[in-house]
């Protein structure tokens, strides 16, 4: 049951990506709700399901975003093979916690889809813009995670055991 409320999680988070986010920007700056909603699944998900999940949510990033050739299924599934591997040694039970490691992820989910871009479009950005893009798409995906996982809890603690 769990699983499908994902799947349908990640549908609406590709519509929301797609369509009515790129209205809902900050300084220029959009959400990365693939990026949350990969994330909360680590949190959320057996490990099994959660990689294959995070890869999803990585192929449907890079089939909608321009140049990204296959970098976001490799970083997602990489966040949640390190997230479940931090689970291990420290109680994430907390949404504060939670909250820090997503913004440590998305920073650096970010600060490699910025070098990668930059390398392999050979596209130079200033760097004012590159860190406020950095930076400002951390806090937004932050913001927005503290938000839905909140909403995925419910949910979560709603839905019947997996087997």
């Amino acid at each position: 049951m769990k699983r499908y409320i994902f799947i349908a999680v990640l549908i609406v988070s590709g519509l929301l990506q797609i369509t009515i986010l790129d209205d809902l920007k900050v300084f220029n700056v959009k959400l990365d709700l693939f990026l949350v909603t990969a994330l909360s699944a680590a949190f959320f998900m057996n490990a099994r399901y959660a990689v294959l999940f995070c890869f999803f949510c990585g192929l449907f990033k890079d089939i909608f975003v321009y140049g990204t050739i296959g970098i976001n299924s490799i970083l997602f599934c990489l966040w949640s093979a390190i997230i479940m591997r931090l689970s291990r040694h420290l109680t994430i039970d907390n949404n504060y916690v939670r909250t820090v490691i997503i913004f440590i992820t998305a920073l650096l989910n970010n600060i490699v889809l910025g070098v990668f871009v930059t390398v392999y479009l050979d596209k130079t950005v200033p760097i004012g813009i590159f860190l406020r893009i950095i930076i400002l798409g951390a806090l937004y995906s932050t913001v927005i995670f503290g938000i839905i996982s909140s909403i995925i809890f419910l949910i979560w603690r709603w839905g019947k055991p997996d087997d």
